[in-house]
């Protein structure tokens, strides 16, 4: 934000360009690698023609000066210790009742620690995804070896030239339709 709006602190509008501004905005997310809502871009749009209208109406305004009430009247709004008790005031009685249930829950989970009964569930939508997908890949690369030997072996007894060249060939086609087809299926 600095980066950005520091160069067009306490001037007034004739002396800003909000395209250098805009420019800064998008130099910054493009450093971070962040991606630009849609809401901004609309927001620069605002910016731009604002930029021209008040050039033609008040090129001496200010903006900061004038933006400096509503900024703080918006501030003590949001950051009064009021505001900050009444958010807090919220979520109060469930955190007494934790405070108070927590003792029990220690207590709790200290015995069955203890006893060896102790136990966390860890859960994982893609857990059993992951170990389908093992599998799959452990039955795939086995067929590939598989499928490998037999075209090696078919094409070293072939090359031999012994009795029975036919084995040689079988082996051959055994290899190709282990690559060909998976699970009985021929492939998607």
């Amino acid at each position: 934000m600095r980066t950005v709006c520091e160069p067009i602190f306490n001037k007034p509008l004739k002396d800003i360009s909000f395209a250098q501004v805009l420019l800064r905005l998008f130099e910054t997310a493009r450093r971070f690698d962040m991606r630009v809502q849609p809401q901004l871009i609309l927001l620069q749009k605002t910016l731009l023609n604002i930029e021209g209208l008040g050039r033609q109406l008040y090129p001496d305004l200010d903006l900061w000066k004038t933006a400096q009430p509503v900024l703080r009247q918006w501030m003590r709004e949001r950051a009064s210790p009021r505001n900050l008790l009444r958010g807090l005031r919220s979520p109060l009685p469930d955190a007494v009742e934790t405070v108070r249930l927590l003792p029990r829950i220690i207590k709790s989970v200290v015995r069955e620690a203890a006893d060896g009964e102790f136990k966390l569930p860890v859960e994982s939508v893609g857990i059993e995804q992951l170990r389908v997908e093992i599998a799959e890949s452990i039955v795939r690369r086995d067929r590939i070896i598989l499928a490998g030997i037999l075209w090696l072996s078919g094409l070293i007894w072939l090359a031999l030239g012994v009795a029975h060249p036919w084995l040689g060939w079988a082996q051959l086609l055994a290899a190709a339709l282990i690559l060909v087809f998976r699970n009985g299926r021929a492939p998607a």
